[in-house]
């Protein structure tokens, strides 16, 4: 499903299509609380691999939701998928919603 794009020292960056969409994403050695659901992904940039779809469903993680949540459905279930393969880690969105909300706070 994924593949190794390149590494940093400190993470991998692996890129796939799932459902549609084109997902990067950097994977630290070891889970963060910087990371997607406190796992190792920290950053992730997902957007719809057909050019025609629209393209305000566009997702930045970078160690925070740059422009919040993902919010359709079937978005966060590609990301579920990404964390559930690198992480084996089920997305508690509630959770990430408070995350969120101290990501905004911080950055603010």
């Amino acid at each position: 499903m994924f593949v190794k794009k390149n590494s940093n020292g400190k993470a991998n960056r692996y890129s796939a299509e799932i459902d549609g969409y084109l997902l990067t994403v950097e994977v630290m050695e070891n889970p963060s609380e910087l990371g997607i659901s406190n796992g190792r992904i920290t950053r992730l940039l997902l957007f719809p691999s057909n050019k025609n779809e629209r393209l305000d469903e566009f997702f930045v993680f970078n160690q925070g939701w740059i422009d919040g949540l993902p919010h359709p459905d079937k978005v966060r279930r590609v990301i579920e998928k990404a964390v559930h393969h690198f992480d084996a880690l089920t997305i508690d969105w509630s959770k990430e919603r408070k995350k969120q909300q101290n990501f905004v706070l911080i950055g603010s």
